[in-house]
């Protein structure tokens, strides 16, 4: 990869497959998901059902302060936005790699462009250590080298205050059924065949979110692990208690958005596949999503 100082960082975007995504990101393997007004959507979705899922909590923790935060892959801004609405008092910093301008951020939020796979604290200004009561980190195994993840741990640990708070949160974008039935949905093992591939490709970690805790574990500036059990968060309408039910039903059109977002370029440009061939398997596992009897669930 070319050097690139953390201010160059470019917004400049490029249309493929009638999507926006960061030239940058494209041309670079970085993060080759779309940032147009349709991802946008999708990231307020996954937002507003996470916001259901852990019962309006934005962070676990009720005793640190939030004087500084830090909010990594902060996206559309959504958490951001609201953990300043709630503490209107702190300071919030985000960084992502596509830092598109926007009028709606509250107060008290700067962003700062960045490849994370590079060191975050790679000019010794910006990003300094024990600098923040909080650092938040959220679904970034699209965008983060396999490699790259424990160094990029032990820098979010370093800058913590003393008894600060990390708190992270990935998907393991595997669809499985409650029931066993996948064989059932041919076209969605498909897709997340192909997926998995094209991240390994990528040299992407699929499943990072499962060997967080065990990173952490091994830094011994970690304490107070807080590690709960993993959430199968349900598609469509067949869990048996009403919350989740209507979690399910939300969750059917954020993944019918995620099978396009997260496969068109990957599967073109890394598979080799033909772009009406990945629509064609994109719609028929948009079908097969919504069928309650396969009792379909993405672990979280």
């Amino acid at each position: 990869m070319a050097a690139t100082t953390v201010r160059s960082l470019s917004n400049d975007t490029v249309e493929l497959f009638d999507r926006e995504y960061q030239r940058y990101s494209v041309e670079q393997r970085v993060y080759c998901v779309p940032v147009d007004g349709d991802e946008e959507d999708r990231l307020t979705e996954q937002y507003e059902i996470l916001h259901q899922v852990f019962q309006h909590r934005l962070i676990l923790p009720n005793t640190i302060s939030l004087d500084h935060i830090l909010d990594c892959g902060y996206g559309h801004g959504d958490w951001a936005n609201a953990i300043l609405r709630q503490h209107p008092q702190s300071e919030v910093v985000g960084v992502d790699i596509f830092t598109a301008d926007r009028d709606e951020f509250e107060e008290n939020f700067d962003a700062i462009p960045w490849d994370l796979n590079r060191p975050v604290r790679e000019d010794g200004q910006d990003l300094r250590q024990e600098m923040y009561d909080l650092i938040n980190s959220r679904f970034l195994a699209e965008g983060i080298n396999s490699e790259r993840w424990p160094a990029y741990l032990r820098e979010l640990i370093s800058m913590l205050k003393p008894g600060g708070w990390l708190q992270m949160m990935e998907y393991y974008f595997n669809i499985q059924s409650d029931t066993g039935r996948m064989a059932e949905a041919p076209a969605l093992q498909q897709w997340v065949r192909c997926y998995l591939q094209s991240m390994r490709t990528l040299n992407r970690n699929p499943g990072i979110g499962r060997e967080l805790q065990q990173l952490l574990r091994s830094d011994r500036r970690v304490v107070n692990m807080q590690a709960p059990a993993q959430l199968n968060l349900p598609i469509g309408e067949w869990h048996t208690e009403l919350r989740w039910r209507n979690i399910g039903v939300q969750m059917v059109s954020l993944v019918s958005k995620a099978l396009e977002a997260l496969s068109l370029w990957p599967f073109v440009y890394v598979l080799g596949m033909s772009h009406v061939d990945v629509v064609n398997l994109i719609t028929q596992a948009r079908r097969e999503i919504v069928n309650p009897t396969l009792r379909l669930y993405l672990p979280l």
